[in-house]
């Protein structure tokens, strides 16, 4: 049965990995399209305290639910800007 597979040493040692990092990790960028566990993941470091941003480089339906986090970048120009980095095009 896979759900057995989720008590393998390998996927505990994996869950372990994936869940200390997250815990040390000061934000989070959630980049779409994700894999499945990201939305887990994305929501826990948000109830946790810290920033979460969605990168959203193709255009589709919004999901309301994103409206808890911090914002929704279009580019990796905004994300630049929010992060501090100037613009490379436009230097600003």
């Amino acid at each position: 049965m896979k759900i057995k597979a989720m008590s393998h040493p390998i996927a505990e040692d994996g869950f372990k990995l994936d869940f200390n990092a997250m815990k040390w990790a000061d934000c989070c960028i959630m980049v779409l399209p994700c894999g499945r566990s990201a939305n887990t993941e994305a929501g826990w470091m948000k109830g946790a305290g810290k920033k979460v941003y969605v990168l959203q480089l193709m255009q589709q339906e919004p999901e309301l639910m994103y409206k808890i986090h911090d914002g929704i970048l279009t580019s990796v120009y905004e994300l630049q800007y929010v992060f501090g980095k100037k613009n490379p095009v436009t230097n600003l």
